[in-house]
């Protein structure tokens, strides 16, 4: 299971501050372990967390990497669909996680003398379990928007509601997921809206020629640009038959980042022969500056989307940014403003927003410019993490 490796010695005074538990549901890098990754790297020197992550993965090892640390627990994944998981045997196998999640958390909690347990997710029922043995604070930093927290039937809807009962607090990434939770029975006053954040972002700067160019003036295509998992929920199967459409009636490519691998060699059979070293597929990517780098316009497809911290990436990059209008891109973006708004699956709005901006590179630069100052001005990191860190204080100091 892998050994806690306690963190290195603080600076000055830092004995005094608070320890608390942060529990990661997932070790891949997705949107919500990279933000509870940058919180505790921005926040280590004055809160001397102790980590614990659901499976082993990446998130597991740059933790490791950089002297935090992190316990791994038995990972939990579902086949889809409601009747598979009716099964009792999956039922005690989801069970049995639990428990033995819970056994894990306890002792450190009870060895370490945390202060507090911190879930990054309000679908895991062993950290709730946790702070309710231990008699600690309960924060919950909920990411999920309601077709997640749905996502298992009712097994998920009654971890929710126990995880709201116990929980102390409930940080909300969006509004669009505080109404959710307020109208699964959550308290106005446990509720708390704060948005995510990120770092500011180098320059783009000219990108190297194409093949056969001898200047990047020269850029014979456009790349529009598609970053999450291939899901039907982040909207991928509707982007790549776009990226299809748009290639065949103009000299774009296309760019997309976030399959595993056996999913990126079943989706490229997909693509017609000869727009193949056109419509690029990739697995997820660790170093997502580098593919930002490569696009020239980001294309946001989701059919729900809490709020995603990759319209954020994109923006900070100054990229012009074509969305769904659904949850939290709603509430980061305003249509014609600082991004393209479409209706969910309207593919003719996609396609129209997408060629006006290949068309027109003042607008794009603008929308870009416009984009970039949002994010300064509003979703910096350093705001983000100031405020889930007053909020742990807070509970703390209720005690």
């Amino acid at each position: 299971m892998g050994q806690f490796i306690r963190q290195p010695t603080l600076p000055t005074g830092g004995e005094k501050n608070p320890r608390l538990l942060a529990v990661s549901h997932s070790p891949d890098m997705f949107g919500a372990p990279r933000s509870l990754l940058s919180l505790l790297d921005d926040t280590h020197r004055e809160i001397d967390w102790r980590v614990a992550c659901y499976g082993r993965g990446e998130f597991v090892d740059r933790l490791r990497a950089s002297g935090l640390g992190c316990v791994t627990l038995p990972k939990i994944s579902f086949p889809e669909g409601k009747k598979i998981l009716s099964r009792p045997k999956t039922n005690l196998r989801w069970l049995f996680a639990e428990l033995h999640a819970t056994a894990r958390l306890l002792r450190i909690v009870s060895c370490e003398n945390c202060n507090l347990v911190y879930a990054n997710t309000i679908t895991r029922l062993a950290p709730c379990l946790v702070a309710s043995l231990a008699s600690v604070p309960l924060v919950v930093h909920v990411r999920e928007n309601e077709n997640r927290i749905l996502r298992w039937g009712g097994r998920n809807r009654e971890i929710v509601r126990v995880n709201m009962q116990r929980a102390n607090r409930l940080i909300c990434v969006s509004r669009s997921v505080q109404d959710s939770l307020l109208t699964r029975g959550a308290t106005r006053e446990k509720t708390l809206v704060i948005y995510n954040g990120v770092a500011p972002k180098r320059d783009r700067g000219d990108r190297e020629p194409n093949e056969g160019q001898s200047s990047p003036s020269q850029y014979r295509r456009l790349t529009l640009g598609f970053l999450g998992a291939f899901s039907e929920r982040k909207g991928f199967p509707f982007f790549l038959d776009l990226a299809i459409e748009l290639c065949e009636r103009t000299d774009i490519q296309c760019l997309a980042v976030g399959g595993t691998e056996e999913g990126v060699y079943r989706w490229e059979k997909l693509i017609p022969a000869h727009l193949a070293n056109r419509i690029i597929l990739g697995p997820f990517r660790r170093d997502t500056d580098s593919f930002f780098q490569e696009i020239d316009i980001f294309c946001m497809t989701s059919f729900q989307e809490p709020f995603a911290r990759v319209n954020l990436e994109a923006a900070s990059y100054g990229l012009p940014i074509v969305a769904s209008a659904v949850d939290g891109n709603k509430e980061l973006f305003e249509d014609g403003v600082n991004a393209e708004l479409c209706r969910p699956g309207d593919k003719a709005c996609f396609r129209r927003k997408i060629l006006e901006l290949v068309e027109d590179p003042v607008k794009r630069s603008a929308l870009g410019e416009r984009a970039r100052d949002t994010v300064r001005e509003d979703f910096t990191l350093g705001q983000c993490h100031r405020q889930v860190v007053a909020l742990l204080r807070e509970e703390l100091n209720r005690r």
